[in-house]
């Protein structure tokens, strides 16, 4: 179900600025569609499963983060022209605090 006008996010959610491809296991990789310090929502056309645990790696920037993400929630999406896809919300699981700076750091310098 949609909600019109309400953001129910708890933080806000930023958008890189091209488009971003991250490795998820071996040679899979997913289109980053956006983050937050609490989540990611990604792309892929290969299947993701509710309950993957992948390490995510991304640069932004001049920034860099590696975090481990568990993914929560899996929709389908037929496009035109490029078919299927699945788009995978994915909560951040548990990074060290190190992980936690890294992604502070990508966060500051993509809001800025």
């Amino acid at each position: 179900m949609k909600y019109w006008g309400v953001e129910r996010r708890q933080h806000a959610r930023i958008k890189p600025p091209n488009e971003y491809r991250v490795p998820l296991h071996g040679s899979i990789t997913a289109r980053l569609l956006d983050f937050s310090e609490s989540g990611v929502l990604l792309a892929s056309k290969v299947e993701m499963s509710e309950g993957d645990r992948v390490e995510l790696s991304a640069i932004v920037r001049s920034s860099s983060v590696r975090v481990p993400v568990e993914i929560r929630h899996v929709s389908l999406q037929m496009l035109p022209r490029i078919g299927p896809r699945f788009c995978a919300g994915a909560v951040i699981a548990d990074p060290s605090p190190e992980q936690r700076g890294q992604l502070d750091a990508v966060l500051r310098a993509e809001r800025t």
